[in-house]
């Protein structure tokens, strides 16, 4: 391990100290709401329970009818092990903070300048859009920040199968994330052409079109079947035809 890496380290522990604090303490004094934390651990709660992806509180009772985000069912483990909202946001922080690793690594290998890597990945822990999308509640789609870069970072050392795997857990991060890799895929293809890469045309035309027909299967097919929750259950009408029900 360089010094380098031990700076980062340092920078990275930091970062999920305050930011990852902040969203603890916000929880902890009662500034967190339904949308974006309770839905979601309610959602843990129930998965957990038997019942699939399920809640009360959205307009559909599948919350993958909402935002088609599966990436959700690799969290219920670390849910199961400590059942609580704190568990949710732990998680988040944890994983923007170690998106600074991947991003350093990447930075390296395309500037060949380890001080500029870390400049740049320190930028990274400094940005405060990446603050507010850690401290507003909880959303699986912030994993897609984490996941990308280490999927560039695959690809730009030729892993070709640990980059599939991770544009694959990019896109399960919410239906719209599947449109970001498709057009990353786009990205690898152009730089394929211009620098007469093969694998490089290869793979991104496979993620673009992939991804494509992914995201119109998402959206076509398995978010309107995911309005019904359960086999025979109906979808669940809006608040406000609810309330015209009950005063009729």
């Amino acid at each position: 391990m360089t010094k380098y890496h031990k700076y980062l380290i340092v920078a990275m522990t930091a970062y999920f100290i305050l930011i990852g604090g902040v969203s603890l303490l916000r929880h902890y004094n009662f500034q967190t709401q339904t949308w974006d934390l309770a839905v979601f651990v309610q959602v843990m709660w129930n998965t957990l329970d038997g019942r699939i992806m399920i809640n009360n509180l959205e307009d559909v009772p599948n919350t993958l009818g909402v935002h088609f985000s599966p990436i959700l069912f690799l969290l219920v483990p670390f849910y199961a092990l400590w059942k609580s909202p704190y568990a949710l946001l732990i998680i988040q922080s944890l994983a923007l903070a170690l998106g600074a690793w991947p991003l350093f690594e990447l930075s390296k290998k395309i500037l060949k300048d380890a001080n500029w890597a870390l400049i740049i990945s320190i930028a990274y822990l400094l940005y405060p859009a990446l603050h507010w999308s850690n401290i507003y509640d909880f959303h699986p789609v912030t994993f897609l920040v984490p996941l990308l870069l280490t999927a560039f970072y695959y690809l730009e050392i030729e892993r070709w199968l640990l980059s599939t795997l991770l544009f694959t857990l990019a896109s399960a991060t919410r239906e719209d994330s599947i449109l970001v890799v498709a057009f990353a895929g786009l990205f690898i293809l152009a730089r394929g052409v211009l620098s007469k890469h093969k694998n490089y045309k290869i793979f991104g035309a496979t993620l673009f079109a992939g991804g494509m027909i992914y995201f119109l299967l998402t959206v076509k097919l398995l978010m309107p079947l995911m309005e019904y929750g359960e086999v025979g259950l109906p979808k669940i009408a809006a608040s406000e035809d609810l309330l015209a029900i009950t005063i009729s």
